[in-house]
């Protein structure tokens, strides 16, 4: 059996994103559940010919888990519950426990499928009720820690290090059946079938993430209103008391959502619209069915139209030589506005250099795809096939490597 290097320091395991729970847990991981697993063959380390020594697919796969389990464990014993990170990417804590639980279900499915002569020794205790016993800890863990993210600043709405972050982990836990009430895996994430305990979780963050997007948009004049009532607009005490129809009649779309991360209005994956709306959208199902603002509350069909002509907006902010999407908003937006110059006017090429997912196309195009998925207009997938082929392909290997953030990973990714 080939050996797999371990971490030489809990403290070092660091995060999902750019740390080791990356490489040696999530990837451990991926291959260990992956269908082509059979078709891999590994070499020992101490077998200098050339011929490979065949490794039996089940035993390489629990090799993998146990490995990733082992370093996860090391990690949860280094950091503490209340670490301030608390997103799926970025949280040491919250990506631990996410593949602690994935870890263990697919464990418990070899316990289910296999017969008990062939279970190689394991790192904990291995009947299925422990496993289940281990699963419902780490879930515990992991809904304790919403009380940190519902205490945050309202402006901590982004994926990396604020509340979309840490939906994502439960995104992904609720896919896998880990959250839901069936424990079976699900296409959509419908409120009737995620766990009672989440709902209000996942509620109460949807309406802090929504309410301070509308917020910012409004304060900040990324919503504008006709000419005949721009003076209506002006007074901002008087917009909230406008009728929904109203709203739909008069408002001109620029981006009806928008959110600030240290004091710059981001429009990537990482730290803008783009993330915070991918994430959004793979709740949708709260957005139609269960998701109330505060008063006076949206209907659900306008709370649709203001996440459609935000992703139409980001348009507005790609760059019109390459269409590739700018990082952020130029704060001076508002004295061109006034000089009834277009928002193009901010967009210079020399600007035009990030091609990644945390800024620039790559992260555009989840969104497209995604808002595809969502609301099943062809427009969004031609808008994401053009970028792609416009930006992504001819650009080749950025500077940076192939790293998921700066570098081509994400961008391979997405074209697979």
């Amino acid at each position: 059996m080939p050996e797999i290097p371990r971490m030489m320091d809990a403290k070092y395991i660091g995060s999902l994103y750019v740390g080791g729970l990356g490489p040696c847990v999530y990837l451990a991981w991926k291959v260990a559940t992956s269908p082509f697993l059979s078709t891999l063959r590994a070499t020992s380390t101490s077998d200098s010919s050339s011929t490979a020594n065949s490794i039996p697919t089940i035993q390489l796969r629990r090799h993998l888990l146990h490995h990733a389990l082992d370093v996860v464990q090391q990690s949860l014993h280094y950091h503490k519950w209340d670490y301030p990170r608390v997103t799926l990417l970025e949280g040491p804590v919250v990506g631990a426990f996410v593949m602690k639980c994935v870890i263990l279900q697919s464990l418990r499915q070899d316990i289910i499928t296999a017969s008990p002569s062939s279970s190689p020794p394991t790192i904990i205790s291995s009947t299925e009720s422990d496993m289940d016993q281990e699963i419902q800890k780490s879930k515990h863990e992991l809904l304790r820690i919403a009380s940190i993210v519902q205490a945050m600043d309202s402006t901590q709405c982004e994926v990396l290090y604020g509340r979309a972050g840490y939906l994502s982990a439960l995104s992904f836990l609720i896919q896998k059946g880990i959250l839901t009430q069936s424990n079976m895996t699900v296409d959509t994430m419908h409120p009737h079938s995620v766990e009672p305990a989440c709902l209000s979780i996942i509620n109460d963050i949807l309406k802090e993430i929504m309410s301070n997007g509308r917020q910012v948009a409004l304060e900040e004049r990324f919503i504008l209103f006709s000419q005949d009532n721009k003076d209506t607009w002006m007074n901002r005490n008087a917009e909230g008391n406008k009728t929904e129809d109203y709203h739909k009649q008069h408002e001109e779309k620029i981006v009806p959502l928008l959110w600030k991360w240290h004091e710059s209005y981001y429009l990537g994956a990482a730290h803008g619209i783009v993330g915070i709306l991918h994430t959004i959208l793979q709740f949708y199902p709260w957005i139609q069915n269960h998701l109330v603002l505060d008063n006076p509350s949206p209907s659900s069909s306008l709370i649709s139209t203001w996440i459609r002509d935000t992703i139409d907006g980001l348009d507005d902010f790609c760059f019109p030589s390459s269409m590739n999407l700018n990082s952020s908003i130029d704060p001076n937006w508002n004295t061109y506005i006034s000089q009834q110059k277009t928002i193009t006017h901010l967009l210079s090429p020399k600007h035009d250099r990030l091609v990644h997912w945390c800024h620039g196309a790559t992260g555009h195009v989840l969104l497209l795809l995604k808002a595809y998925d969502v609301f099943q207009e062809d427009k969004y997938l031609f808008k994401a096939q053009e970028i792609a082929r416009r930006v992504i392909v001819p650009r080749g290997l950025l500077k940076k490597g192939v790293g998921l953030c700066h570098g081509k990973g994400f961008q391979n990714l997405r074209q697979t």
